[in-house]
């Protein structure tokens, strides 16, 4: 691993992980995205409006008091944040999910837009280019599947 300004937080929540299959993991999800919103100064609402995930569900995930089993979501909500590649596969990690692999195509475009920053519609805007369905983040936006 490259050391940068991140993996001191990243190996310091790492330590705090409960073993896999444990559905205990929301105590180190919420603290570690707690570290990132007041690392890149972001507002819940902000994520909230970005996202179109509703102000009431999104404070429920990131305060541990509802699991979504939607991938997308979190994804969509390290990406608001601003949250690179390597700190959004923590996320998904302390939230019991599949982390993202690269040797998958739609899962190596969502990396690549992860490092190169871009906003949630830019990351959509690529996968939609490269023939892969958009990111599900809100339940009221339209889907975009490629035929």
């Amino acid at each position: 691993m490259i050391y940068n300004e991140n993996t001191e937080i990243l190996n310091d929540m790492k330590e705090e992980e409960t073993p896999a299959g444990n559905d205990d993991h929301s105590p180190v999800f919420t603290a570690f995205m707690q570290e990132m919103i007041n690392k890149y100064r972001v507002k819940r609402s902000d994520i909230s409006r970005i996202t179109g995930i509703s102000q009431d569900y999104l404070y429920k995930i990131l305060n541990g008091t509802k699991h979504t089993a939607q991938r997308d979501y979190i994804i969509a909500i390290s990406c608001a944040i601003g949250m690179n590649a390597e700190e959004t596969q923590h996320a998904l990690s302390t939230n019991g999910m599949v982390m993202l692999k690269d040797e998958e195509p739609r899962d190596h475009v969502i990396l690549e837009s992860l490092n190169d920053t871009v906003s949630l519609y830019k990351l959509n805007d690529r996968l939609e280019k490269a023939g892969y369905p958009w990111l599900k983040f809100s339940k009221y936006m339209e889907e975009y599947i490629p035929d």
